[in-house]
């Protein structure tokens, strides 16, 4: 799941589009909130929460993996081991949808 920190002077909406373009090489459309949620911040001190923003989008383009990311997987269940506790939080919360192939 794509995501960082809103840096001077973003938007919510240029911060995730900018976060999508470093990490998956895609260009956004269609894009609009969904929700947000407040999961368990992973890797910082214990009881530590983080405020998601989360939106939906259509991709454009072939997802390829940025320079910060080893590869891209689809996971279809938040008990999946790789799961941050964020995206365990979100991933029961929005609609199925399939891979873009």
């Amino acid at each position: 799941m794509p995501g960082g920190k809103i840096e001077p002077g973003e938007s919510l909406e240029q911060a995730l589009r900018r976060e999508v373009h470093e990490e998956l090489n895609v260009q956004l459309r269609e894009v609009g909130p969904t929700l947000v949620v407040t999961p368990p911040a992973h890797g910082l001190t214990p009881g530590t929460e983080l405020t998601m923003h989360c939106y939906s989008a259509v991709p454009e383009g072939a997802l390829r993996p940025g320079r910060e990311i080893d590869e891209i997987v689809w996971l279809a269940s938040p008990l999946d081991p790789r799961a941050a506790p964020a995206v365990q939080v979100v991933l029961p919360e929005q609609p199925p949808s399939a891979p873009n192939t």
